[in-house]
């Protein structure tokens, strides 16, 4: 997995390089920004070069075991944590505590990622921070953010910031060509209803009933 695989977010992806290459990398991060704008898929990318044996600062290797275990989507050393319910629960931070502290076993770090973290409880939130403050020197933990506000500020005061922006209509339409093949106009019209979340084109793309809206739209 590399870095060129992201549309748009060059200061994000220049940023990320830029720690990795100048062995800087923090413990805890927090990516912000709108839904579907594309944090997880950084954040993926970004552990997999992290917990490669042989990257090469923008891209994992792809041949150690860690990589082909994560390409796999089995390598122990990366977790992800969703909200499966109305929020994140004390009992799901105690969980990823616990598998924390065991070592990697296939890769040079454990990376954590923590989706929709702003639906963390403040219970939630006052149990991770005993890891953020005292956190082993092989963990990253990410948590990736729509609402930065709702964190607490012990939360964001031990974590690295780091804003992922709107896409340029370009950068969308060309995600749209690039991923489904579609003709120009269809493109532009998807482009232009996103609003710069690449995540939300995606989504509009599959609604059939906005593929019919959206022919409507364009034989006016």
């Amino acid at each position: 997995m590399n870095f060129n695989e992201i549309i748009g977010q060059r200061d994000v992806v220049e940023g990320l390089k830029t720690l990795i290459n100048s062995d800087k990398v923090g413990h805890a991060y927090i990516f912000y920004g709108p839904e579907g704008i594309g944090k997880s898929t950084v954040a993926k990318i970004f552990a997999s070069i992290l917990m490669c044996d042989d990257n090469t600062g923008d891209k994992s290797c792809g041949n150690c075991q860690s990589c082909r275990l994560f390409e796999n989507g089995t390598n122990p050393d990366f977790g992800i944590l969703e909200c499966k319910g109305l929020s994140i629960g004390v009992e799901e931070i105690r969980n990823l505590q616990h598998d924390i502290c065991v070592r990697p076993l296939y890769s040079k770090r454990k990376v954590y990622l923590i989706r929709d973290a702003e639906k963390m409880t403040v219970q939630a939130q006052n149990c991770l921070l005993k890891t953020l403050e005292e956190p082993p020197e092989y963990a990253v933990i990410i948590l990736a953010a729509s609402n930065y506000e709702v964190l607490l500020e012990t939360i964001r005061s031990r974590s690295v910031r780091v804003d992922f922006k709107k896409n340029t209509f370009d950068e969308v339409k060309r995600f749209i060509v690039k991923r489904v093949g579609e003709d120009f106009e269809q493109a532009d019209f998807i482009a232009s209803y996103a609003d710069g979340v690449i995540g939300r084109a995606l989504g509009l793309w599959i609604r059939r009933d906005l593929r019919s809206f959206g022919t409507r739209r364009l034989m006016r």
